[in-house]
């Protein structure tokens, strides 16, 4: 490794370069191109080679703001679904090779890697097994990648062996959208990969709105979760007997059985935010996941309860005060 934190040899880093992006600077002026362009520089001049996926049309539009970039087109988005030229999952984890060992990582096109060092440090320990994942940080200024606050709600790069990526089966969630970072490490955990969250807040990511308050972006959140739930009761019960491993499955038993018989409350914000939780304390590997859970929904509660979602909290809420006490979920089989 050289003063810079650089790799020592390149390691492929899967993404999908949008053509079009719109991030506002402190002054509210729209620095989208540029910030993406600082993004992708972050990880190249770290030492890794960069490989986007991209429909046909925004492939040909990105080449020559990206002549550093192997640029790989597929045929399909869900430009004609969603609005958006979006890839699918399935087509990003085709790039990987079956036969491969070697590590490949999959990102977000909009983080900035901050720390080269750091993530050097996590990848030579790398034996293989293990799922290599973390979280980015929010910041208002992304020349101030150290000022802001850990994104909560997901998870924005992964690093795996090649040959791993071709045991996940297809889902059809989409990279970048909703949910395909819950699953991508869930399903990975079930072919007996390792989970290993990273703790080290190594890269940056320029805030923004999460949520476009229309009726496309509602129906595309619900699809994606329909999706994500019908993939994730197929591998239940979750991998693993750590004591969040055992604590999650106790959790989504009883939320399993409120779906299957009231199934209209998929597409309720509070089913898809009890279910999210859930995910999100496992995947982040807490063994306090119950107590901590318990202490979020009764937040949540608080202060997005409204009339239209009155039944299935209500549901709910009886369901997570039924459970067991943590010392029971702890030793639970």
């Amino acid at each position: 490794m050289n003063e810079t934190g650089a790799l020592p040899g390149p390691i492929t880093l899967l993404t999908s370069i949008p053509a079009k992006i719109e991030r506002l600077d402190m002054q509210r002026r729209d620095i989208g191109a540029a910030y993406v362009r600082t993004c992708i520089s972050s990880w190249r001049d770290a030492g890794f080679r960069v490989v986007t996926i991209n429909g046909e049309e925004e492939a040909a539009a990105i080449a020559p703001t990206y002549p550093d970039v192997e640029i790989r087109a597929v045929e399909r988005t869900a430009l004609e679904e969603y609005g958006r030229p979006l890839i699918y999952m399935k087509d990003i984890l085709a790039q990987c090779d079956p036969a491969s060992e070697a590590l490949v990582g999959i990102v977000n096109a909009d983080v900035l890697l901050t720390d080269p060092a750091a993530l050097r440090r996590h990848l030579a320990t790398h034996d293989g097994r293990h799922i290599l994942y973390g979280a980015r940080r929010d910041v208002a200024d992304y020349t101030k990648p150290l000022d802001g606050m850990r994104y909560a709600w997901g998870f924005d790069y992964f690093f795996l062996p090649e040959g791993a990526a071709h045991t996940v089966p297809d889902a059809g969630l989409l990279f970048g959208h909703n949910w395909w970072d819950y699953w991508f490490p869930l399903a990975l955990a079930a072919q007996g990969y390792r989970l290993s969250p990273s703790r080290d807040l190594s890269v940056a990511h320029l805030h923004h709105d999460v949520w476009v308050h229309d009726d496309e972006r509602f129906r595309a959140h619900y699809d994606a979760f329909e999706r994500f739930w019908r993939a994730l009761v197929t591998i239940l019960p979750l991998p693993g007997d750590e004591p969040w491993a055992v604590q999650a499955n106790a959790l989504l038993r009883p939320v399993a059985t409120a779906v299957a018989a009231h199934p209209n409350e998929l597409r309720t914000q509070p089913m898809f935010s009890v279910v999210a939780l859930i995910i999100l304390f496992y995947l982040n590997c807490d063994p306090n996941l119950a107590a901590s859970f318990q202490d979020i929904w009764q937040r949540y509660i608080a202060d997005k309860f409204d009339l239209g979602g009155v039944a299935t909290v209500v549901r709910l809420t009886r369901i997570l005060d039924d459970l067991a006490p943590v010392d029971n979920l702890l030793s639970a089989t």
